[in-house]
């Protein structure tokens, strides 16, 4: 897309008139439930402009914030006669700091002055720094960034790396448009899919628009000293709400407990794990692949303990883990083996005691996200001595609602142990059985892991 900021600005009458003051809007239950938003920024007034209501409402609501803010947008004025890229870059620092206090006193500003217009240069020093905050950040967390395909280089570069983190990461993108408004038309459907967050009170958007003067007035009367933003293009960001792309996280280890405790209370088996013909079937072809005479077995995901009394006759010990209290309880209740041990835990937060020489990753391993599963392969290599065996068996197909499949999850865990030995490969229509012999020293193993996660 290429535009100008001279050019001819569709006129908000006519975005009104087509109904984006009647797009639906966010849950504001969800969004007051996040603990940290985390907000890039191209250039400073980008977050006034896209994010105003966000960065206020996070404000009223206590929710840890950081504006990342790229470049410090001194290539705004080419052309200007009387001021320099570096001075225009002092004004407008000091412009996103005023704007920054009075949308949100709290937040943290993190400047990293890359240079205006030239992002995508570095996308993957970008992509691997935006990656590290989401890691560090509490969840559940909020990525928001300008809209992919804004028409502006900067601002599609950090759009789109912003959905591959939240891909990545499993975690709810808010893209927001700024220049979309300006060269687009309502005949574009797209933003009809989008959705607006209402501002919360005190929040006066003309009072932020005025922090810009360099943007919004002209530097002086010379040619190539114009106002960037017009007065009929600062009336999009008027509205009194803010308007977002939202791509949200689908379910993964941070809801185990709860999804699955609601749904053992509705049915204490709900996978009919003794009655199921397919569960019956899939079981026997695991436990026949398996050796009969391992010292430690740690289960992952066991429910309500079919699968681990039968593990229990091919180990010394059992430990069967599973993020439902409610499962865990049935497991125990009607537990037929002495050596086995059943441990609420959410894996990867959480992780049982022991070293192990079996590990079982049955029917669990799609409800992680890339990094969840990443994270608990890595406790996997660190818990067990080896030689040790990985069995997988999970049920193919798309798992709706959740961010892996079974394909992905034992490509992923073949990844991570490259030199392993697959001892059994077993693919059915429904399922997917692999029994993976690890062999490799750990001190050769964590070269590997940081291989197979930068892949």
């Amino acid at each position: 897309m290429s535009f100008h900021h001279l050019d001819a600005t569709t006129l908000e009458q006519r975005w009104v008139a087509s109904g984006v003051g009647t797009l639906d809007k966010v849950d504001e239950e969800a969004f007051e439930q996040l603990r940290s938003i985390i907000i890039l920024a191209a250039h400073p007034d980008d977050e006034a402009l896209g994010c105003a209501g966000l960065l206020k409402s996070a404000e009223h609501n206590g929710t840890l914030s950081s504006v990342i803010l790229f470049t410090d947008g001194e290539g705004s004025h080419p052309n200007s006669p009387t001021c320099t890229a570096e001075q225009l870059a002092e004004v407008r620092k000091e412009e996103f700091n005023n704007a920054l206090y009075c949308l949100n006193a709290e937040a943290v500003a993190r400047r990293l002055c890359f240079k205006d217009g030239q992002l995508d240069q570095y996308s993957s020093v970008i992509k691997s720094y935006v990656m590290e905050l989401v890691v560090a950040a509490p969840k559940p967390t909020l990525l928001a960034a300008p809209l992919h395909n804004d028409g502006h280089s900067d601002h599609e570069v950090l759009g789109n790396i912003a959905r591959a983190v939240g891909q990545h990461m499993n975690i709810t993108v808010a893209e927001y448009p700024i220049w979309y408004w300006h060269w687009s038309t309502p005949a574009d459907s797209q933003w009809k899919q989008w959705k607006r967050l209402l501002d919360p009170p005190g929040l006066d958007r003309k009072l932020i628009s005025q922090c810009y003067p360099s943007q919004t007035t002209a530097l002086s009367e010379h040619s190539g000293d114009e106002p960037i933003i017009s007065k009929a293009f600062l009336e999009h960001f008027q509205r009194g709400y803010d308007t977002f792309a939202i791509s949200p996280r689908v379910s993964d280890a941070y809801d185990a407990a709860e999804v699955f405790d609601r749904v053992h209370i509705k049915q204490s088996d709900p996978w009919s794990l003794e009655a199921s013909a397919y569960e019956s079937s899939k079981r026997a072809n695991l436990l026949t692949a398996l050796c009969t005479d391992y010292s430690h077995t740690l289960e992952i995901g066991c429910s309500v303990g079919t699968l681990s009394a039968q593990l229990a006759q091919r180990s010394k010990f059992v430990t069967a883990v599973d993020a439902s209290s409610e499962a865990i309880g049935t497991a125990r209740k009607q537990q037929v083996a002495e050596n086995i041990g059943f441990e609420c835990l959410t894996v990867p937060f959480e992780w049982p005691h022991g070293s192990f020489d079996l590990v079982v990753l049955s029917e669990v391993g799609y409800y992680f996200s890339e990094d969840q599963l990443y994270e608990t392969l890595k406790k996997i290599g660190n818990s067990c001595q080896v030689p040790f065996t990985l069995a997988l068996c999970h049920m193919r197909g798309t798992i709706e609602g959740w961010p892996l499949d079974a394909d992905k999850v034992h490509q992923r865990c073949e990844m991570f142990w490259p030199s392993r030995s697959n001892a059994v490969s077993l693919e059915t229509d429904d399922y997917r059985i692999d029994i993976l012999k690890i062999n490799k020293p750990k001190a050769q193993q964590h070269t590997t892991q940081a291989n197979a996660h930068a892949t």
